[in-house]
């Protein structure tokens, strides 16, 4: 996946559907159990989508995840990672692990 070709643009209208559950800035929301996106690496932003349109279970919200992501092209998931990999709330809840 090349990220220089992404349109952040396009991620962040994409990203409208994600700030129902995850907060406007990624925030998350600690009593929906959304994680913060936030500065989410692209790698990793982008595994987890995939795996969510693959229908792997992550977690007890799997299914929400999965009906989200499970139309996204790769271009725009591609889109999608790059928006959140430059978001940044310093603070903000996270339980999701942020490696690359």
């Amino acid at each position: 996946m090349i990220v220089a070709d992404a349109n952040i643009g396009f991620g962040h209208a994409l990203f409208s559907s994600c700030a129902v559950c995850h907060g406007a800035n990624g925030e998350g929301a600690k009593l929906l159990n959304a994680p913060k996106l936030s500065g989410l690496p692209v790698s990793a932003t982008t595994s987890m989508l995939e795996m969510y349109k693959a229908g792997k279970q992550l977690g007890p919200y799997s299914y929400v995840m999965a009906a989200q992501a499970k139309y996204l092209t790769p271009d725009e998931i591609r889109d999608l990672a790059a928006y959140i990999s430059q978001m940044n709330v310093p603070g903000a809840h996270n339980n999701m692990a942020q490696t690359e």
